[in-house]
């Protein structure tokens, strides 16, 4: 269960509302969205094109969103971060305030990824902040749910399964006031209600938060959520020892995982194989699904390993840069400081020596008179 706490779903499902400026854009824009679930590499090399050519920063933004998203998507978080820091330098551009929202929001997603959870949380205090300030009420419900799913997510990483389902809850009611369907949104926070509630060992409603996942994944037709739930279901179903259940549904998940390439994914579901066939003393299906966990596993380290050095490095220029400014500052107020003095000084030694040169001329006329 503990290792449950440490799994982290990414959200596949952060660019949505967005305004164009024609029709066309639209266009490209909702095609590369669709195969995001499907085909990150396809929306990969769509954003980057569109992002070379000469387009409003407001529309870059989008594709930037989207780029960083499809690269998350492919657990490839050293680029995703790159991407997601190059569109933040461009932030003082942007005249949406929509946008501006949704680049704080991907970086929070960014730093809960990489178990930077202050930092997750300081930036989604920053895109709260900026929330009412959206126009459009289905923008603004969805940005609010997203960020109080992503507020969940860290509290149920924390081992806070109370306060992380309060999140996830307030999360479902932003999303339940949307005029169109937010069915990928809605799988994923059903999902991790799911193992709140099995961290509670409460698995009757464990099971019904993984229906709820499993049901809203197929409306939007994404797979790999439903590969998630699925592999949820099963966990609940090992749980209650009915391990032929559990090694049905992670079967299943596992066919859909051969299409999308999740590292993450295929871990998860390797792991429960290994378990289900351990306790059914299948030992050469545990063997062979064991190795291929702790193959992946290595794997998945690497580049997470990668993407938090890179954080790493990025934090500490821009820390860096900070106490660069603070020094340049520094300088200026010593110099101004020294200048005042000097001026000060002069001012005062001026004085003194009019007021000396004043004294000396007043005792030669005192001695004149007593002599």
């Amino acid at each position: 269960m503990k290792r449950i706490s440490r799994i982290f779903l990414s959200f596949l499902f952060l660019s949505t509302s967005f305004v164009f400026g024609s029709d066309k854009m639209d266009s490209i824009y909702a095609n590369a969205e669709k195969n995001l679930y499907k085909n990150p590499d396809f929306t990969i090399q769509v954003s980057n094109d569109i992002i070379k050519q000469n387009i409003s920063v407001d529309e870059k933004m989008n594709f930037y969103i989207l780029l960083s998203t499809a690269y998350l998507a492919k657990r490839d978080y050293e680029t995703s971060l790159n991407v997601i820091l190059e569109a933040k330098g461009l932030l003082k551009y942007v005249t949406n305030v929509k946008n501006k929202t949704n680049v704080l929001l991907q970086i929070a997603i960014q730093y809960q990824q990489m178990q930077l959870y202050s930092k997750s949380l300081e930036t989604l205090d920053e895109a709260e902040i900026l929330a009412p300030k959206v126009e459009s009420d289905n923008a603004k419900f969805s940005i609010l749910g997203r960020i109080y799913a992503v507020r969940g997510i860290i509290y149920k990483s924390q081992s806070n399964p109370e306060l992380a389902l309060d999140k996830f809850n307030q999360s479902i009611s932003y999303f339940n006031q949307l005029t169109h369907k937010a069915s990928p949104n809605q799988s994923v926070v059903y999902y991790n209600i799911g193992y709140s509630y099995m961290i509670l060992n409460d698995l009757d409603n464990a099971k019904k938060a993984f229906e709820k996942s499993s049901e809203f994944a197929k409306i939007g037709n994404a797979k790999s959520l439903l590969a998630f739930a699925n592999k949820g279901m099963a966990e609940v179903y090992f749980a209650e020892r009915n391990y032929t259940k559990a090694l049905e549904l992670l079967n299943e998940a596992e066919i859909l995982s051969n299409e999308i390439g999740d590292l993450m994914l295929n871990e998860g579901i390797f792991e429960e194989k290994a378990k289900n066939y351990l306790a059914l003393n299948q030992f050469e299906n545990y063997k062979l699904y064991n190795q291929k966990f702790q193959k992946i596993t290595f794997e998945r380290n690497q580049n997470e390993l990668q993407s938090i050095s890179k954080s790493i490095d990025y934090q500490f220029q821009s820390n860096l840069e900070e106490t660069d400014k603070l020094i340049e500052k520094h300088e200026r107020i010593n110099i101004m400081l020294i200048t005042s003095v000097l001026l000060i000084g002069g001012v005062l030694g001026f004085f003194i020596f009019k007021k000396r040169k004043s004294t000396s001329l007043i005792q030669k006329e005192i001695k004149k008179i007593l002599n």
